[in-house]
C-alpha cells in the first residue's frame, strides 16, 4: 500500500490527475488493477481520492487470473473479475466500462507482461483512448526491454523516478506512468508548490543511490519527469 501510496503522489505532481483536480463536479474515475491480486494498490488509490481528490467518485476494480482473490477483494469493497493478461481484447469488456481511466501494473509486469504480446495491446488500448493512463508500481529497476517495446509502439513514458546520474546503476524504473501522445492532454509537471511532500519519502527504497539521485529530495530541486 505504501508504493501505491507514492506512486499515486508522484503521479499527481507529474501532472495525471489535473483535469480531475479541477473539476468542479463529482468525476467518476474508474481504475482497473491489472494482474492486482487481492487489490492492495486499490486501497492506495481510495485513499489517495478521499484525502486528494475529493472530486473523484473512484470505481475500483481488481483483474487477476486466480479467481481465488474473490473473496479478499470483496472483504475490501472492491469489485473483482477473473481475466488473464494476455487477453488484452478483452480488458475493456470484462470491466464494463466505456473506458479505463488509469490501469494500475504491478509486479506481473515484469514477470509475465514482459513480451511484445502485451506491450502490442497495451499501446493499442492506450491510442484508442479505452485506458487513459497506465501506472507501473514495480520493484525491479531495470524495465529496459519493456519500456523500448512500448516506445516502438509510440507510448509517451513520464519516469516518475529520479532518473540515476551519480549511481552504479543506471536504471530507476520502479514507478512509471504512461499515456499516449494521442491524449487530448499529457500530463504536464505542477508547479512545485503545488506538489504533494512523499508520504513515505523511502519507498520504494533508495539507499542504494547517490545522495543527489534520491527521488524523494524532488522538493526544491529541478526535478525533470520528461528525463
Amino acid at each position: 500500500i505504501t508504493e501505491g501510496t507514492v506512486a499515486m503522489e508522484r503521479a499527481y505532481n507529474a501532472g495525471a490527475f489535473a483535469a480531475l483536480r479541477d473539476a468542479r463536479t463529482k468525476t467518476p474515475f474508474r481504475v482497473a488493477s491489472l494482474g492486482g491480486g487481492p487489490g492492495f494498490e486499490l486501497l492506495a488509490v481510495r485513499e489517495f481520492c478521499a484525502a486528494r481528490l475529493p472530486q473523484a467518485e473512484p470505481q475500483l476494480l481488481s483483474l487477476d487470473l486466480q479467481g481465488a482473490w474473490r473473496p479478499c477483494c470483496e472483504a475490501l469493497g472492491l469489485r473483482f473479475e477473473v481475466w488473464d493478461v494476455m487477453d488484452g481484447d478483452g480488458l475493456l469488456g470484462k470491466t464494463g466500462w466505456p473506458a479505463i481511466d488509469l490501469a494500475v501494473i504491478s509486479y506481473v509486469y515484469y514477470h509475465y507482461m514482459s513480451n511484445e504480446h502485451c506491450a502490442d495491446w497495451l499501446a493499442r488500448l492506450l491510442h484508442a483512448g479505452a485506458v487513459k493512463a497506465v501506472l507501473i508500481i514495480s520493484r525491479f529497476e531495470d524495465l529496459s526491454q519493456n519500456l523500448d517495446a512500448v516506445a516502438r509502439r509510440g507510448v509517451h513514458v513520464v519516469p516518475l523516478m529520479r532518473k540515476p546520474r551519480h549511481s552504479r546503476r543506471p536504471t530507476d524504473h520502479r514507478q512509471l506512468l504512461y499515456v499516449s501522445p494521442t491524449a487530448r492532454e499529457l500530463p504536464t509537471p505542477l508547479p512545485q508548490q503545488e506538489w504533494l511532500p512523499c508520504s513515505f519519502p523511502n519507498v520504494p527504497f533508495e539507499d542504494q543511490k547517490a545522495e543527489a539521485d534520491k527521488s524523494y529530495r524532488q522538493r526544491g530541486t529541478a526535478f525533470d519527469y520528461s528525463a
